[in-house]
């Protein structure tokens, strides 16, 4: 029993430590917008995340709505949805779970998820060109040393490895 709560606890701890590498990176990003989160789930908040996108790839999204009243779920949502719009324009790739209404709820996965893609694009992405290095996408289908020598070494020919 100790065992499995230990586990979970792990587990939680992980997602805390992070919470905040990605929290610290967004803050980073955020600097040049004058505005800061406390923690990751702020960006469920439209504003923040319209803002980190906008201090990362120089460009204005425009999409806040300006009147004061209207400040609903509604609104909040329609501004996630046209910044995930903004992301699948300049092709940041999300998964397929990353949508609106779950970000508008804070679901932290989902927000961990966009903030790692926005990591992904941003920073990684050009210091991998930069360097020089293949792509971060492997090859689909890439056959190996071990695979041909071990049809050559079952069937003794190269041409009996399939059935």
């Amino acid at each position: 029993m100790n065992m499995a709560s230990g586990s979970s606890h792990g587990s939680s701890c992980n997602y805390c430590i992070l919470d905040k590498v990605l929290t610290r990176w967004c803050n980073a990003r955020l600097a040049h917008a004058h505005t800061r989160i406390g923690e990751l789930s702020e960006l469920s908040k439209s504003k923040k995340l319209l803002a980190l996108l906008e201090s990362l790839s120089n460009k204005e999204i425009g999409c806040l709505t300006r009147r004061r009243w209207f400040n609903t779920i509604s609104k909040k949502k329609n501004e996630i949805k046209a910044a995930l719009k903004f992301m699948e324009k300049e092709s940041i790739q999300t998964k397929p779970w990353v949508r609106a209404e779950a970000i508008v709820r804070g679901d932290l996965k989902c927000i961990e998820s966009l903030v790692w893609s926005l990591v992904l694009h941003y920073q990684i992405k050009p210091a991998v060109s930069c360097l020089g290095l293949p792509s971060l996408h492997p090859p689909q289908h890439s056959p190996t040393l071990s695979s041909e020598e071990g049809g050559k070494e079952e069937g003794g020919k190269e041409g009996e490895e399939e059935e």
